[in-house]
C-alpha cells in the first residue's frame, strides 16, 4: 500500500506541474493557428494565402465532371443566396475559369477577406468564416450553384 501512495504523488506532482506549463503557455503554438480550407466534396483546396488585399489559393475539381466558376467570395456577411454573379439574369455570363475533372488552378481573388461587419480582415488577424464559390456544372441548365468553405487562415502583411 505505501507503495501505491508512493508512486500516487509523485505521479500527481508530474500532472500539476505539467498542467501549470500548458497554463502558461510553454507548450503553445505561440498565437499560430494551424490554416485551413475545407469544402463539401467536390472541391479541394490547398496552399490558401490571404492579405488584406487579396486572397490566393489552389483549387482541385473533384466533382465528376467539367465546372464553370463564376464567382469566389471571402465574406463573413454572405450567403449562397447573396452572392452577386456578372450577367444582369442572375446566369454566369462569363466565368472565371473553366475546370475539366482532376484539375489544380491557382486562383486569386483581388479582394481581401471581409467581416460581417463588411471591415477588411486586418493583416495578423485569423479570419475564420466563409469562402464561398459560385459554378456551373457541366449540363446544368439551371441558376448556379454556391458552395461553401470554411476557412480559418492568419491573415498575412
Amino acid at each position: 500500500m505505501e507503495y501505491l501512495m508512493t508512486y500516487g504523488w509523485a505521479i500527481l506532482i508530474v500532472v500539476v506541474v505539467l498542467a501549470a506549463l500548458l497554463y502558461m503557455g510553454i507548450f503553445g503554438l505561440g498565437g499560430r493557428v494551424p490554416e485551413q480550407c475545407t469544402f463539401k466534396p467536390g472541391l479541394l483546396c490547398t496552399g490558401v494565402k490571404v492579405t488584406p488585399t487579396s486572397v490566393s489559393f489552389t483549387l482541385t475539381n473533384v466533382f465528376g465532371s467539367k465546372i464553370e466558376i463564376c464567382n469566389i467570395v471571402c465574406d463573413a456577411s454572405k450567403t449562397s443566396a447573396t452572392v452577386d454573379l456578372k450577367g444582369s439574369d442572375g446566369k454566369c455570363d462569363s466565368p472565371i475559369v473553366h475546370m475539366s475533372l482532376g484539375d489544380e488552378r491557382h486562383l486569386s481573388v483581388a479582394d481581401g477577406c471581409h467581416y460581417a461587419s463588411g471591415e477588411i480582415v486586418p493583416a495578423g488577424e485569423t479570419y475564420r468564416d466563409k469562402l464561398l464559390i459560385t459554378y456551373y456544372k457541366e449540363g446544368d441548365t439551371d441558376l448556379p450553384r454556391t458552395v461553401e468553405g470554411q476557412l480559418v487562415v492568419t491573415v498575412n502583411p
